[in-house]
Protein backbone atom coordinates (compact mmCIF):
# COMPACT_ATOMS: atom_id res chain seq x y z
CA UNK A 1 0.00 0.00 0.00
CA UNK A 2 1.70 3.55 -1.19
CA UNK A 3 1.38 6.43 0.96
CA UNK A 4 -0.54 9.07 -1.16
CA UNK A 5 1.99 11.35 -2.96
CA UNK A 6 -0.05 14.14 -2.45
CA UNK A 7 -0.04 15.85 1.25
CA UNK A 8 -3.48 16.62 2.85
CA UNK A 9 -4.57 19.95 3.05
CA UNK A 10 -3.94 20.74 6.39
CA UNK A 11 0.17 19.76 6.34
CA UNK A 12 -0.13 22.13 2.74
CA UNK A 13 -1.40 25.36 4.95
CA UNK A 14 0.77 24.41 7.87
CA UNK A 15 3.87 24.69 5.21
CA UNK A 16 2.67 27.79 4.17
CA UNK A 17 2.52 29.13 7.37
CA UNK A 18 5.50 27.37 8.17
CA UNK A 19 7.17 29.55 5.28
CA UNK A 20 5.95 32.76 6.72
CA UNK A 21 7.60 31.85 10.11
CA UNK A 22 10.68 30.65 8.92
CA UNK A 23 11.31 33.84 6.22
CA UNK A 24 10.41 35.98 8.73
CA UNK A 25 7.08 37.59 7.35
CA UNK A 26 6.03 36.64 10.62
CA UNK A 27 7.92 37.24 13.53
CA UNK A 28 8.35 35.77 17.10
CA UNK A 29 5.27 36.88 18.93
CA UNK A 30 3.29 37.65 15.66
CA UNK A 31 -0.47 36.76 15.92
CA UNK A 32 -1.18 34.25 13.66
CA UNK A 33 -4.24 34.00 11.26
CA UNK A 34 -7.55 32.91 13.39
CA UNK A 35 -9.45 29.49 12.72
CA UNK A 36 -11.89 31.61 10.66
CA UNK A 37 -9.23 33.78 8.81
CA UNK A 38 -7.29 29.95 7.55
CA UNK A 39 -10.95 29.29 6.76
CA UNK A 40 -11.67 31.99 4.46
CA UNK A 41 -7.73 32.35 3.06
CA UNK A 42 -7.65 28.61 2.30
CA UNK A 43 -11.46 27.92 1.76
CA UNK A 44 -11.37 25.30 4.02
CA UNK A 45 -13.44 24.15 7.18
CA UNK A 46 -12.64 24.86 10.48
CA UNK A 47 -11.65 21.32 11.67
CA UNK A 48 -8.61 21.43 8.77
CA UNK A 49 -7.52 24.91 10.25
CA UNK A 50 -7.27 23.37 13.59
CA UNK A 51 -5.07 20.37 12.31
CA UNK A 52 -2.78 23.18 10.65
CA UNK A 53 -2.30 24.73 12.94
CA UNK A 54 -2.20 21.47 15.26
CA UNK A 55 0.90 20.48 13.03
CA UNK A 56 2.83 23.88 14.05
CA UNK A 57 2.06 23.32 17.81
CA UNK A 58 4.12 20.28 17.66
CA UNK A 59 6.67 21.64 16.00
CA UNK A 60 7.48 23.70 18.30
CA UNK A 61 6.50 27.44 16.38
CA UNK A 62 3.55 28.25 17.15
CA UNK A 63 1.88 28.79 20.85
CA UNK A 64 -2.21 29.08 21.70
CA UNK A 65 -2.78 32.09 24.44
CA UNK A 66 -6.19 31.41 25.68
CA UNK A 67 -9.10 33.83 24.34
CA UNK A 68 -6.22 35.37 22.48
CA UNK A 69 -5.09 33.35 19.36
CA UNK A 70 -2.47 31.37 18.29
CA UNK A 71 1.30 33.51 18.35
CA UNK A 72 4.70 33.10 16.52
CA UNK A 73 7.20 31.27 19.67
CA UNK A 74 9.99 33.26 20.64
CA UNK A 75 13.50 32.46 19.15
CA UNK A 76 16.77 31.83 21.05
CA UNK A 77 19.03 34.50 19.38
CA UNK A 78 21.62 32.89 17.09
CA UNK A 79 24.87 32.55 19.76
CA UNK A 80 28.03 30.81 19.52
CA UNK A 81 26.94 29.04 23.21
CA UNK A 82 23.99 28.35 24.47
CA UNK A 83 23.88 28.06 28.12
CA UNK A 84 20.14 28.55 29.81
CA UNK A 85 20.24 26.80 33.34
CA UNK A 86 17.24 26.40 35.79
CA UNK A 87 17.16 29.55 38.84
CA UNK A 88 17.67 26.55 41.26
CA UNK A 89 20.63 24.95 40.31
CA UNK A 90 22.80 23.69 37.38
CA UNK A 91 19.92 21.84 35.36
CA UNK A 92 20.63 22.29 31.56
CA UNK A 93 17.70 24.01 30.03
CA UNK A 94 18.76 24.28 26.17
CA UNK A 95 16.65 25.99 24.05
CA UNK A 96 14.72 25.03 20.35
CA UNK A 97 16.64 26.67 17.51
CA UNK A 98 14.23 28.00 15.08
CA UNK A 99 16.43 29.11 12.04
CA UNK A 100 16.49 27.49 9.37
CA UNK A 101 20.18 27.70 8.56
CA UNK A 102 20.78 26.06 12.40
CA UNK A 103 23.49 23.52 12.39
CA UNK A 104 24.30 21.83 15.80
CA UNK A 105 27.93 22.63 15.28
CA UNK A 106 27.01 25.64 16.52
CA UNK A 107 25.61 24.46 19.65
CA UNK A 108 27.34 24.25 22.67
CA UNK A 109 25.31 22.11 25.11
CA UNK A 110 25.78 22.59 29.05
CA UNK A 111 27.37 19.84 30.63
CA UNK A 112 25.42 17.04 31.54
CA UNK A 113 25.45 17.53 35.52
CA UNK A 114 22.51 17.49 38.22
CA UNK A 115 22.97 18.63 42.04
CA UNK A 116 21.91 16.87 45.54
CA UNK A 117 21.66 20.53 46.43
CA UNK A 118 18.35 21.52 45.62
CA UNK A 119 15.42 22.68 47.20
CA UNK A 120 13.76 20.95 49.97
CA UNK A 121 10.15 21.82 48.35
CA UNK A 122 9.56 21.17 44.86
CA UNK A 123 6.50 23.38 43.32
CA UNK A 124 4.97 23.29 39.68
CA UNK A 125 7.70 26.24 38.88
CA UNK A 126 10.28 23.34 38.86
CA UNK A 127 8.27 21.07 37.20
CA UNK A 128 7.70 23.73 34.44
CA UNK A 129 10.95 24.40 33.99
CA UNK A 130 12.11 20.85 33.70
CA UNK A 131 9.13 19.99 31.50
CA UNK A 132 10.08 22.99 28.83
CA UNK A 133 14.00 21.74 29.22
CA UNK A 134 12.89 18.17 28.13
CA UNK A 135 10.72 18.87 25.60
CA UNK A 136 13.43 21.42 24.33
CA UNK A 137 15.70 18.45 24.15
CA UNK A 138 13.52 16.35 22.37
CA UNK A 139 13.12 19.05 20.07
CA UNK A 140 16.66 19.49 19.45
CA UNK A 141 17.01 15.23 19.16
CA UNK A 142 14.51 15.68 15.89
CA UNK A 143 16.85 17.79 14.52
CA UNK A 144 20.69 16.63 15.05
CA UNK A 145 20.30 13.45 17.14
CA UNK A 146 21.35 11.74 19.78
CA UNK A 147 24.89 11.52 20.70
CA UNK A 148 25.65 15.15 22.05
CA UNK A 149 22.00 15.56 23.53
CA UNK A 150 22.34 12.06 25.62
CA UNK A 151 23.97 13.01 28.70
CA UNK A 152 21.73 16.08 29.33
CA UNK A 153 18.58 14.13 28.79
CA UNK A 154 20.09 11.04 31.50
CA UNK A 155 21.04 14.12 33.97
CA UNK A 156 17.54 15.43 33.76
CA UNK A 157 16.12 11.72 34.67
CA UNK A 158 18.37 11.83 37.68
CA UNK A 159 17.38 14.77 38.64
CA UNK A 160 13.90 14.41 38.69
CA UNK A 161 14.32 10.89 40.21
CA UNK A 162 16.54 12.65 43.26
CA UNK A 163 13.91 14.92 43.79
CA UNK A 164 10.67 12.38 43.87
CA UNK A 165 12.80 10.12 46.36
CA UNK A 166 14.17 13.24 48.86
CA UNK A 167 12.20 16.20 48.31
CA UNK A 168 9.19 17.30 49.74
CA UNK A 169 6.32 18.23 47.47
CA UNK A 170 2.56 17.93 46.82
CA UNK A 171 0.41 14.86 45.36
CA UNK A 172 -0.41 16.64 42.25
CA UNK A 173 3.82 17.78 41.72
CA UNK A 174 4.43 13.99 42.45
CA UNK A 175 2.37 13.07 39.89
CA UNK A 176 3.23 15.26 37.84
CA UNK A 177 7.27 14.36 38.58
CA UNK A 178 6.61 10.52 38.00
CA UNK A 179 5.38 11.57 34.52
CA UNK A 180 8.27 13.73 33.78
CA UNK A 181 10.72 10.98 34.72
CA UNK A 182 9.08 8.14 32.39
CA UNK A 183 9.42 11.35 29.82
CA UNK A 184 13.04 11.90 30.77
CA UNK A 185 13.69 8.01 30.98
CA UNK A 186 12.18 6.88 27.49
CA UNK A 187 13.83 9.64 25.64
CA UNK A 188 17.05 9.03 27.13
CA UNK A 189 16.50 5.32 26.43
CA UNK A 190 16.08 6.81 22.29
CA UNK A 191 19.10 8.83 22.64
CA UNK A 192 21.00 5.74 23.57
CA UNK A 193 19.97 3.96 20.94
CA UNK A 194 20.49 6.96 18.02
CA UNK A 195 24.25 6.81 19.68
CA UNK A 196 24.44 3.05 18.80
CA UNK A 197 23.76 1.69 22.38
CA UNK A 198 21.48 -1.05 22.65
CA UNK A 199 22.50 -3.11 25.97
CA UNK A 200 21.81 -3.35 29.65
CA UNK A 201 21.52 0.63 29.75
CA UNK A 202 18.69 0.79 27.36
CA UNK A 203 16.48 -2.10 29.08
CA UNK A 204 17.26 -0.31 32.60
CA UNK A 205 15.87 3.14 31.39
CA UNK A 206 13.18 1.43 29.70
CA UNK A 207 12.11 -0.37 32.88
CA UNK A 208 12.67 2.85 35.27
CA UNK A 209 9.84 4.58 32.57
CA UNK A 210 7.31 1.97 32.18
CA UNK A 211 7.26 2.36 36.34
CA UNK A 212 7.33 5.91 36.90
CA UNK A 213 4.47 6.23 33.81
CA UNK A 214 2.01 3.43 35.78
CA UNK A 215 3.11 5.39 39.45
CA UNK A 216 1.59 8.53 37.34
CA UNK A 217 -1.45 6.65 36.03
CA UNK A 218 -0.40 8.23 32.73
CA UNK A 219 -1.57 6.23 29.89
CA UNK A 220 -0.74 8.35 26.80
CA UNK A 221 3.33 8.13 28.49
CA UNK A 222 2.91 4.37 29.23
CA UNK A 223 2.07 4.08 24.95
CA UNK A 224 4.94 6.23 24.45
CA UNK A 225 7.16 3.57 26.67
CA UNK A 226 5.79 0.68 25.40
CA UNK A 227 6.38 1.50 21.99
CA UNK A 228 10.08 1.82 22.63
CA UNK A 229 10.32 -0.95 24.52
CA UNK A 230 9.02 -2.70 21.02
CA UNK A 231 11.73 -0.90 19.16
CA UNK A 232 14.34 -2.11 21.26
CA UNK A 233 13.28 -5.41 21.12
CA UNK A 234 13.77 -5.29 17.57
CA UNK A 235 17.35 -4.31 17.91
CA UNK A 236 17.91 -7.10 19.98
CA UNK A 237 16.07 -9.41 17.78
CA UNK A 238 13.54 -11.10 19.89
CA UNK A 239 10.47 -10.12 16.88
CA UNK A 240 7.70 -12.04 19.16
CA UNK A 241 8.34 -9.60 22.07
CA UNK A 242 8.39 -6.84 19.31
CA UNK A 243 4.87 -7.81 18.51
CA UNK A 244 3.36 -8.62 22.15
CA UNK A 245 4.83 -4.87 23.20
CA UNK A 246 2.83 -2.94 20.49
CA UNK A 247 -0.25 -4.57 20.47
CA UNK A 248 -0.16 -4.09 24.61
CA UNK A 249 0.38 -0.61 23.76
CA UNK A 250 -2.60 -0.96 21.20
CA UNK A 251 -4.61 -1.91 23.97
CA UNK A 252 -3.36 1.23 26.09
CA UNK A 253 -4.17 3.26 22.99
CA UNK A 254 -7.69 2.73 22.19
CA UNK A 255 -10.02 5.33 23.55
CA UNK A 256 -7.07 7.86 24.36
CA UNK A 257 -8.65 9.96 21.13
CA UNK A 258 -5.35 10.15 19.28
CA UNK A 259 -5.42 7.97 15.52
CA UNK A 260 -2.21 8.88 15.23
CA UNK A 261 -0.93 7.09 18.62
CA UNK A 262 -2.82 3.96 17.26
CA UNK A 263 -0.95 4.72 13.77
CA UNK A 264 2.77 4.40 15.32
CA UNK A 265 1.86 1.47 18.01
CA UNK A 266 0.28 -0.75 14.72
CA UNK A 267 3.53 0.38 12.66
CA UNK A 268 5.37 -1.14 15.45
CA UNK A 269 3.66 -4.08 15.39
CA UNK A 270 4.16 -4.61 11.75
CA UNK A 271 7.97 -4.18 11.98
CA UNK A 272 8.03 -7.16 14.50
CA UNK A 273 6.05 -9.06 12.09
CA UNK A 274 8.66 -8.46 8.89
CA UNK A 275 10.81 -9.63 11.29
CA UNK A 276 9.65 -13.38 11.55
CA UNK A 277 8.81 -13.08 7.88
CA UNK A 278 4.98 -13.21 7.68
CA UNK A 279 4.05 -10.93 5.21
CA UNK A 280 0.48 -11.01 5.21
CA UNK A 281 0.48 -9.21 9.00
CA UNK A 282 2.72 -6.97 7.70
CA UNK A 283 0.18 -6.11 4.58
CA UNK A 284 -2.47 -5.83 7.67
CA UNK A 285 -0.85 -4.05 10.21
CA UNK A 286 0.40 -0.97 8.07
CA UNK A 287 -3.01 -0.84 6.20
CA UNK A 288 -4.56 -0.36 9.89
CA UNK A 289 -1.99 2.27 10.54
CA UNK A 290 -2.46 3.92 7.67
CA UNK A 291 -6.14 4.08 7.72
CA UNK A 292 -5.63 5.84 11.67
CA UNK A 293 -3.07 8.51 9.80
CA UNK A 294 -5.91 9.43 7.60
CA UNK A 295 -7.40 11.25 10.49
CA UNK A 296 -4.41 13.50 11.20
CA UNK A 297 -3.20 15.47 14.18
CA UNK A 298 -5.82 15.21 17.12
CA UNK A 299 -5.89 17.72 20.65
CA UNK A 300 -5.37 14.03 22.35
CA UNK A 301 -2.09 13.78 20.19
CA UNK A 302 1.03 14.02 23.30
CA UNK A 303 3.74 16.01 22.06
CA UNK A 304 6.46 13.37 21.49
CA UNK A 305 4.00 12.19 18.43
CA UNK A 306 4.96 15.11 16.76
CA UNK A 307 7.61 13.35 14.27
CA UNK A 308 5.01 11.08 13.34
CA UNK A 309 3.51 12.19 9.81
CA UNK A 310 2.91 10.65 6.17
CA UNK A 311 6.43 10.79 5.53
CA UNK A 312 7.82 8.85 8.36
CA UNK A 313 4.69 6.54 8.15
CA UNK A 314 6.02 5.59 4.58
CA UNK A 315 9.83 5.08 6.08
CA UNK A 316 8.81 3.03 8.64
CA UNK A 317 6.45 1.02 6.60
CA UNK A 318 9.93 1.22 4.03
CA UNK A 319 11.62 -0.53 6.56
CA UNK A 320 9.31 -2.91 6.93
CA UNK A 321 9.84 -4.62 3.55
CA UNK A 322 13.49 -4.23 4.03
CA UNK A 323 13.72 -6.38 6.83
CA UNK A 324 11.40 -8.58 5.09
CA UNK A 325 14.52 -8.36 2.39
CA UNK A 326 11.75 -7.00 -0.44
CA UNK A 327 13.89 -4.26 -1.45
CA UNK A 328 11.57 -2.88 -4.18
CA UNK A 329 8.83 -2.93 -2.00
CA UNK A 330 11.15 -0.72 0.35
CA UNK A 331 12.14 1.37 -2.26
CA UNK A 332 8.46 2.29 -3.10
CA UNK A 333 8.22 3.59 0.34
CA UNK A 334 11.62 4.66 1.23
CA UNK A 335 10.93 6.95 -1.91
CA UNK A 336 7.37 8.60 -0.57
CA UNK A 337 8.89 9.30 3.05
CA UNK A 338 12.03 11.07 1.06
CA UNK A 339 9.83 13.11 -1.76
CA UNK A 340 7.50 14.24 1.61
CA UNK A 341 9.91 14.83 4.42
CA UNK A 342 11.25 18.46 4.08
CA UNK A 343 12.08 21.18 6.22
CA UNK A 344 15.00 22.20 8.70
CA UNK A 345 12.76 20.67 11.86
CA UNK A 346 12.93 17.32 9.93
CA UNK A 347 16.43 17.13 9.08
CA UNK A 348 17.80 13.97 10.85
CA UNK A 349 14.09 11.77 9.66
CA UNK A 350 14.52 13.38 6.09
CA UNK A 351 18.69 12.57 6.16
CA UNK A 352 17.28 8.99 7.18
CA UNK A 353 15.00 8.08 5.16
CA UNK A 354 17.20 9.81 1.67
CA UNK A 355 19.97 7.17 3.00
CA UNK A 356 17.32 4.48 3.43
CA UNK A 357 16.09 4.99 0.02
CA UNK A 358 19.58 5.18 -1.44
CA UNK A 359 20.38 1.70 0.41
CA UNK A 360 17.60 -0.04 -1.20
CA UNK A 361 18.32 1.59 -5.02
CA UNK A 362 21.86 0.10 -4.61
CA UNK A 363 20.37 -3.05 -3.75
CA UNK A 364 17.89 -2.67 -6.97
CA UNK A 365 21.09 -2.48 -9.04
CA UNK A 366 19.64 1.62 -9.48
CA UNK A 367 23.94 2.25 -8.80
CA UNK A 368 23.75 5.81 -10.36
CA UNK A 369 20.72 7.32 -8.60
CA UNK A 370 21.88 5.50 -4.94
CA UNK A 371 24.80 7.27 -5.55
CA UNK A 372 23.27 10.91 -6.75
CA UNK A 373 20.85 10.63 -3.71
CA UNK A 374 23.24 9.52 -0.87
CA UNK A 375 26.06 12.18 -2.38
CA UNK A 376 23.15 15.01 -2.45
CA UNK A 377 22.28 13.60 1.42
CA UNK A 378 26.31 13.52 3.02
CA UNK A 379 26.34 17.40 3.82
CA UNK A 380 23.61 17.33 6.24
CA UNK A 381 25.17 13.83 7.51
CA UNK A 382 28.03 16.06 8.30
CA UNK A 383 25.51 18.59 10.34
CA UNK A 384 24.39 15.71 13.12
CA UNK A 385 25.58 14.14 15.87
CA UNK A 386 23.59 10.29 15.11
CA UNK A 387 25.76 7.25 15.04
CA UNK A 388 22.45 5.49 13.91
CA UNK A 389 22.23 7.80 10.89
CA UNK A 390 25.89 7.20 10.14
CA UNK A 391 25.57 3.74 10.14
CA UNK A 392 22.74 4.10 7.69
CA UNK A 393 25.11 5.59 5.37
CA UNK A 394 27.67 2.77 5.92
CA UNK A 395 25.22 0.47 5.01
CA UNK A 396 24.62 2.18 1.99
CA UNK A 397 28.48 2.21 1.21
CA UNK A 398 28.24 -0.99 1.79
CA UNK A 399 25.21 -2.07 -0.65
CA UNK A 400 27.79 -0.65 -3.48
CA UNK A 401 31.05 -2.20 -2.47
CA UNK A 402 30.47 -4.81 -5.24
CA UNK A 403 30.36 -1.80 -7.69
CA UNK A 404 33.04 0.04 -6.29
CA UNK A 405 34.61 -0.02 -10.04
CA UNK A 406 31.97 2.38 -11.22
CA UNK A 407 32.87 6.06 -10.90
CA UNK A 408 29.42 7.16 -9.21
CA UNK A 409 30.63 5.07 -6.40
CA UNK A 410 34.05 6.22 -6.14
CA UNK A 411 33.57 9.66 -6.19
CA UNK A 412 31.12 8.55 -3.32
CA UNK A 413 33.44 7.10 -1.28
CA UNK A 414 35.94 10.17 -1.83
CA UNK A 415 33.38 12.57 -1.29
CA UNK A 416 33.35 10.65 2.37
CA UNK A 417 36.41 10.02 2.99
CA UNK A 418 36.88 13.93 2.79
CA UNK A 419 33.88 14.65 5.07
CA UNK A 420 34.73 12.58 7.63
CA UNK A 421 38.58 11.57 7.20
CA UNK A 422 38.76 10.25 10.50
CA UNK A 423 36.42 7.49 10.28
CA UNK A 424 37.94 4.19 9.61
CA UNK A 425 34.56 2.41 8.76
CA UNK A 426 34.77 3.33 4.75
CA UNK A 427 36.31 1.50 1.86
Amino acid sequence: MSVRQERPVYQRIADALRKRILSGELNPGARLPSESGLMTEFEVSRGTARQAFAVLKYEGLVESVTGSGVYVRPRFPNRGQITAVSSHGNVPLPHTIMEPEFSWTKLVIPPATWSKDQPATITMTEVDEVQNSLHMLYSLDQRVGGDTLRDSMLAQFRQISWWLNHASYQSDVGQALQSLASYAAVNAAWFFLDSGISGSDVRYLLTEALTAAELADDKPQTVYVLEMMSIHSRWLDRPKEAIHLAQRAQQLAKGLGSPRMQALVALREAQGWALLGDAPAVVNTHTQAMKHLEHGPSDADPQWLNFLDEADAAGEVGRCYQVAQQPEQAEQHFRDAAAISRGPHRQRNSTEWNFELARALGQNKKIDEACTIARNTLPALAEMSSTRIRTMFHNVLRTLQPHADEPCVRDLTEQARALFPSSPSFP
